[in-house]
């Protein structure tokens, strides 16, 4: 369960990364579907696993989340780097 939501969050980083490098608005239109699977994958996983640090995990995932939605910009705008902060941290959160 830990390398399918790393690998999710890897992959909105990557996609968040290009969106900023050739501010193509495509790029990261599935960004809030690809976090919600990654945070049922967390859920499932703290159901079967009940810990602390799952807790943690989800509670990262959420914020992710959040941020995806109150942070981003209308497509002709900047991206906004805060939300890119907040997802590198919740990638490095979801690697130890």
């Amino acid at each position: 369960m830990d390398i399918i939501v790393f690998s999710l969050l890897l992959l909105v980083l990557f996609l968040e990364a290009l969106y900023i490098l050739l501010r193509e608005p495509k790029l990261n239109i599935y960004n809030k579907y690809i976090i919600a699977v990654s945070m049922l994958v967390l859920l499932y996983a703290t159901v079967i696993d009940p810990c602390f640090y799952n807790i943690v995990r989800i509670i990262s995932v959420l914020v992710v989340l959040t941020a995806n939605v109150k942070l981003k910009h209308p497509d002709y705008e900047k991206p906004d780097y805060r939300y890119l902060l907040i997802l590198i941290g919740a990638t490095i959160i979801n690697i130890i």
